[in-house]
């Protein structure tokens, strides 16, 4: 098999045309997600093929539309500027997006252009908009064949989000030679497989042979070796989610060091782009190693330092910090847009876009867009940093040359604004699952924070509800005590997440989070402010849990595991369950046991919950003997009954 890897990875360095015609292949055929549709829209010499064709294709049908604006957004080098659009149902995909260059049609001419479409229009009563994104065109090959990722976004008041995408490919050669002989081999490899003969490496190639684990893990190692932590990043998560993915299929000692060892490396990369709750929570993971690494955790001790200075207030840095993993340097030429004028501005300075007021620019404006590159070709110089536990300077030497964007669409309402991001993805990567937009939505609110002497009203009453032996609500009974200005945070954090304003809530409720780590680390807590830091801890889990952030939720969350409160344990166990990680099995039968050993009828809820999330984890582990066994105990508890047919129905069905 080993043999077999490097032939084929011979193969796709050396066989240009033949690796392009298997990743087509692998794209149409595949899915990424059950709500993300996968398509290939391959142009034998046509050059005027209309934009509303490809949208319908992708799920994006505006028959029914009322167009009301639309504009598109082009970038070339050191260029970014907005064409308004007068008729999108005339408009070709190759006006902003070509790729002929005079004397030389059909060449992209090693040219970088990103184009992006807006669309606003009004669908059955409701508003909505579509966004296109054009990553820049793939160099032609033998054949003349040029690719790009086409990334399609629509929103429409009161219904979900949808996200599709595209592979574009152009051939200047009508024959489909290429695709023809792809197609006729790979229909050969499956009639060999059955009957069980041998196969040419090129008819291995089209059943879909990826990279494998210890080919990025190599790429990795190199790119660290060169300090380029974000390009190793890239291949470290490739290994982790292979490693992760096997463990659950087949769990033993050599692939859980492996695992370990990864998630270390994870943890060092982001503490080098200063991305500390990142690196906590990965280092954290690792250690369930249970080696002595002197370096981890002199990392670890300088990871809680730098948590226990004060955050930012600007919502804007959170959602790149954060949410988005992206870093200053990164950032450059934010271009804004009103869309109900078409006024527009180019911001190019990076302190200017990390610093950018969210807040005040949205009560000038309504419906308004961000267009920002992102690990932009030519912006590839990173600001100097230095590591607080030696002093010694760091400097990212990642390559930005991936010609990426970031697009942020903001709607109000009254005083609340919904943000939607979306990040296309990069070049074509040869792991077809990563040419896959990323997309983040949260609402934030146009309003000031408390008056100071609104929350001091709110201390009064309860301390004096408090000594006549009233009873407090939660907000009262939360403002009492110490760290008066946290309390304030918390409170103003609580409110906005109860009404799921989670852009407001993690920036309150991070900034109260932040103040009280240095008192957790140190244990300098009574009972009270113990439960202040738990419920600050479940709030900002249970957001990131909700944006699919789960390093994140689980840097808040791994605390809350060994408490007592049962509402905090089920957050952290979701994180677990939902980000596949490995711990989520041991950590649900060790809970699952005690709740038998000692069972508390205030506790059912938990136990049934701690039941059913058992069942799940022993089909994700493919112990399906095991859960047939489990499942089938569970008919005769009148609480679990229905779930437990449910379940083995599902198993009968599908396995």
């Amino acid at each position: 098999m080993e043999d077999f890897l490097k032939n084929a990875m011979s193969l796709f360095e050396n066989k240009d045309v033949w690796q392009k015609a298997r990743y087509i292949f692998e794209y149409e055929a595949s899915s990424a997600s059950d709500d993300t549709q996968s398509v290939v829209l391959r142009l034998q010499g046509i050059s005027d093929f209309p934009l509303i064709q490809l949208l319908r294709k992708t799920g994006a049908d505006l028959s029914q539309a009322t167009v009301t604006r639309c504009y598109s957004v082009v970038e070339t080098a050191g260029q970014k500027e907005m064409h308004a659009i007068t008729d999108i149902r005339n408009y070709r995909i190759f006006e902003d997006f070509p790729f002929v260059v005079s004397g030389k049609p059909f060449d992209t001419n090693r040219e970088s252009r990103t184009v992006i479409l807006y669309i606003g229009y009004e669908l059955h009563g409701q508003q909505a908009f579509t966004l296109v994104h054009f990553q820049p065109w793939g160099h032609r090959d033998t054949y003349a064949t040029v690719m790009a990722n086409v990334s399609v976004y629509t929103a429409v008041e009161g219904s979900d989000s949808r996200l599709s995408r595209c592979l574009l490919v152009f051939d200047e050669d009508t024959s489909l030679r290429v695709a023809e002989e792809f197609a006729q081999c790979q229909k050969t490899a499956l009639e060999k497989l059955r009957s069980e003969q041998e196969l040419t490496e090129k008819e291995e190639l089209s059943l879909n042979v990826s990279r494998s684990m210890d080919y990025y893990w190599a790429s990795a190692k190199s790119k660290m070796e060169r300090n380029r932590w974000r390009d190793a990043l890239l291949q470290l998560n490739q290994v982790y989610d292979i490693c992760n993915q096997s463990a659950h299929e087949d769990f033993h000692k050599e692939l859980a060091e492996r695992l370990f060892l990864v998630a270390s490396q994870i943890g060092f990369c982001h503490y080098r782009r200063g991305q500390y709750e990142l690196a906590k929570s990965y280092l954290d993971f690792s250690e369930y190693d249970q080696v002595e690494n002197p370096e981890r955790q002199a990392c670890l001790e300088a990871c809680y330092n730098q948590l226990n200075r004060p955050s930012s207030s600007l919502l804007l840095e959170r959602l790149f910090a954060d949410i988005l993993q992206v870093i200053p340097g990164e950032l450059s030429d934010m271009l804004w847009v009103d869309n109900d004028t078409l006024d527009c501005d180019l911001i190019s300075r990076q302190s200017e876009i990390w610093n950018f007021d969210l807040i005040a620019f949205m009560k000038q404006h309504h419906h308004a867009s961000l267009y920002l590159s992102y690990n932009q070709r030519g912006k590839r110089l990173f600001e100097q940093t230095a590591d607080e536990a030696s002093g010694a300077p760091i400097e990212d030497r990642s390559i930005l040359n991936s010609n990426m964007s970031i697009l942020i669409q903001l709607t109000r309402q009254e005083e609340i604004v919904r943000l939607s991001a979306v990040v296309p993805p990069g070049p074509l990567f040869d792991n077809n699952f990563c040419n896959v937009a990323k997309t983040v939505s949260l609402e934030f609110s146009l309003y000031d924070e408390w008056p100071t002497e609104q929350f001091h009203q709110l201390r009064a009453t309860a301390e004096s509800k408090q000594d006549q032996g009233e009873e407090l609500t939660y907000y009262e009974y939360y403002s009492m005590g110490r760290f008066p200005e946290v309390r304030k945070d918390f409170i103003m954090g609580s409110i906005a997440f109860n009404h799921h304003v989670f852009g407001d809530a993690l920036v309150f409720l991070t900034r109260a989070y932040r103040s009280l780590t240095d008192c957790w680390n140190r244990m300098d807590f009574d009972e009270a402010e113990r439960d202040l830091f738990g419920e600050l801890s479940y709030m900002l889990g249970y957001i990131y849990t909700e944006l699919e952030q789960y390093a994140y939720a689980l840097h808040y969350l791994e605390a809350l595991s060994r408490t007592n409160d049962s509402r905090w344990k089920i957050e952290y166990i979701n994180a677990l369950v939902n980000s596949k990680d490995i711990r989520a099995y041991s950590f649900v039968a060790q809970e699952l046991e005690q709740m038998k050993a000692n069972e508390n009828p205030e506790e059912k809820e938990y136990l049934n919950f701690l039941k059913r999330r058992f069942g799940y984890l022993l089909i994700e582990f493919h112990e399906l003997d095991e859960a047939r066994t489990y499942f089938r105990s569970l008919l005769d508890d009148p609480d679990c009954r229905e779930f437990a047919q449910r379940e083995l129905d599902y198993i009968e069905h599908s396995f």
